[in-house]
């Protein structure tokens, strides 16, 4: 489960790159799942014939009229037995019958933010909030993502963010900023560089540990 309530955090992108990093370098089937229901477009531009996993977009979830948390929460079933990773982008409503049925099912959170104090806040509340619920288990295997999203960022302003997280989360991985992710939502997983790719293989690699773990 990919979440944080603010927009402009880096959901999208690190739903994305995460299962084109899964895809490519442990070639297992991977679906990204957009329950936003706001990229209606992601679909096809975000998944090219040539990338290592597929997408569910809102526009496919439109089409199958999923209208409850229960019917989400039975197509993840269905999907899991011809995925071996699913990657939920839980969009920014939790309210929301698609983000209740993630939060319901998910066996791990990331959660994304930029340094914008509105984001690395409501990454925080999110991790608080979820700790005494039902997902108890995957907030105590959580990992924090924090995206730069300038080339100027200082490692003492991520530090400090990264502080902030450390008491609720299991990793911080910080993802340094990356021209070809300035987009947005289009992934080109070859045309990362180095950095970048070496800290989604990071992500990925915390994502397994906290697996074999639980």
């Amino acid at each position: 489960m990919v979440t944080n309530p603010q927009s402009g955090t880096g959901k999208t992108v690190v739903s994305l790159t995460l299962a084109a990093t899964f895809g490519r370098l442990r070639k297992v089937p991977v679906l990204a799942w957009d329950l936003s229901g706001t990229h209606r477009t992601r679909g096809g531009s975000a998944d090219p014939p040539d990338a290592d996993f597929d997408v569910l977009s809102a526009d496919d979830l439109l089409a199958a009229r999923l209208t409850s948390s229960k019917s989400y929460v039975s197509l993840s079933r269905r999907l899991a037995q011809d995925y071996d990773v699913l990657l939920l982008d839980t969009g920014n409503d939790v309210t929301a019958p698609g983000w209740r049925a993630a939060s319901s099912i998910a066996d791990h959170l990331v959660v994304p933010t930029t340094l914008r104090p509105e984001g690395v806040d409501a990454g925080l509340r999110t991790l608080k909030y979820l700790a005494p619920l039902n997902l108890s288990s995957a907030a105590r295997s959580a990992i924090a993502v924090i995206c730069c999203t300038d080339p100027d960022t200082g490692s003492d302003t991520v530090e400090r963010i990264a502080e902030r997280y450390r008491p609720y989360v299991r990793d911080v991985v910080v993802i340094p900023f990356d021209e070809s992710l300035r987009g947005g939502e289009t992934v080109a997983y070859d045309e990362l560089g180095a950095p970048a790719q070496g800290a989604y293989l990071e992500l990925a690699a915390a994502v397994v540990r906290a697996s074999h773990t639980d």
